[in-house]
């Protein structure tokens, strides 16, 4: 396949060609105003699951992202529900290093860099045991659903920026922030709830998220109070929105098809 430039255990590496793009179109994930030539490769994490009507407006590496979605960045750590919004810069952080150990180098722990496994054949004889690190270090930020972070946000890895919550721009988010919550601030803290706790309750509770996006036209989003109500009135008649699901297995058959 000659859109297959590099693939290793937990990563693919692809040229975007006339054939790739035409694939990425038809599964409706878009990358904001760039065509197929402007993007030329892409990293596609082999765990990862996108919804139909994604969008990678900046960035080459792909990840989990629901409908209705868009990132501004190239963050590769994260895994994103429906229709949040990953402003410009938001970044997670990087791998732990080990704070418990004699080094916080990670030399004595792992292999990734040429100039350390040089290091290691010729003043070591290449037969050392590497170290394993006593904490290993946490997986992807999680963003569940309708989140928004604004520029230059940075998050921990590991934590979960739950449904309807805002980070605010310039935060550093190191834990999680509950549903509907507004954060700010360098460790970032709690301003405010977006709307009273009752109401956020029954926002999690309605799992609008789930429905046809039809819901969002249907009823009046400018009054959530509303809005719920229309959504028990009219919720049975409409069908339960199930896009279409596209990753590493659904190419790999595409392009081998």
């Amino acid at each position: 396949m000659d859109e297959i430039i590099a693939e290793h255990p937990r990563m693919v590496r692809l040229r975007v060609t006339p054939r790739l793009w035409e694939i990425l179109q038809r599964h409706r994930i878009s990358f904001g105003a760039r065509d197929a030539e402007r993007l030329g490769a892409l990293d596609l994490p082999k765990t990862a699951r996108i919804e139909q009507y994604a969008d990678f407006t900046n960035g080459t590496t792909l990840h989990t992202m629901g409908a209705f979605s868009y990132t501004m960045t190239g963050e590769p750590a994260l895994i994103a529900g429906r229709y949040c919004s990953i402003a410009d810069q938001t970044a997670v952080m990087g791998e732990r290093h080990p704070v418990e150990h004699v080094t916080t180098s990670t030399f004595p722990i792992r292999v990734p860099r040429p100039s350390w496994v040089w290091a290691r054949d010729e003043l070591l004889g290449g037969d050392q045991t590497l170290v394993p690190p006593m904490v290993p270090t946490k997986g992807p930020a999680v963003l569940e659903h309708d989140v928004w972070t604004g520029n230059r946000v940075l998050l921990a890895r590991g934590i979960t920026l739950h449904t309807g919550c805002v980070a605010g721009a310039g935060s550093v988010v190191t834990r999680d922030v509950p549903p509907y919550a507004i954060v700010g601030g360098n460790p970032a803290r709690v301003i405010r709830l977006r709307f009273a706790e009752k109401l956020v309750e029954r926002l999690v509770a309605s799992r609008w998220w789930e429905c046809h996006p039809k819901i969002l036209f249907t009823c009046d989003i400018r009054d959530p109070e509303r809005f719920l109500a229309r959504l028990e009135e009219v919720r049975a008649e409409l069908p339960v929105f199930s896009p279409g699901v596209f990753g590493w297995e659904v190419l790999r058959g595409e392009l081998e098809g």
